[in-house]
């Protein structure tokens, strides 16, 4: 397992609530991360004319934004943890492991998104 694997299982040892507050907030606050730009966001995009591919591809990134903040304090511990053992920048770690939360929640949502769309059709 990678120093990144590690240092997640560790936090998830010592601090298990905090995912467990994330998760909750999440199931309370789904309207937020999902509905607005569902809703919102999209009949924007629609009202700018961009096509349609572009306008999916924007409203997943900001659903994997949004639900990604939630996610940020565990990220921060995890980044402090590494940064201290590899001597680097929190604020690098931190980003890069932030990024990575993003694009890995993007590709669940636009498989969600697909299969969803697939079954209906």
């Amino acid at each position: 397992m990678s120093i990144y694997g590690k240092s997640y299982v560790e936090f998830l040892k010592k601090d298990i609530m905090l995912l467990i507050i994330a998760i909750v907030l999440l199931f309370f606050s789904f309207g937020w991360w999902m509905g607005v730009p569902v809703f919102v966001v999209s009949i924007f995009l629609w009202d700018l004319n961009i096509p349609p591919l572009i306008s999916i591809i924007l409203v997943l990134l900001l659903i994997s934004v949004l639900f990604t903040v939630f996610f940020i304090p565990m990220n921060i511990k995890v980044a402090k943890t590494i940064g201290k053992m590899k001597n680097r920048s929190t604020l690098k770690i931190f980003s890069r492991l932030q990024l990575k939360f993003i694009l890995s929640s993007f590709v669940i949502f636009s498989l969600i998104f697909i299969v969803i769309f697939w079954c209906n059709n």
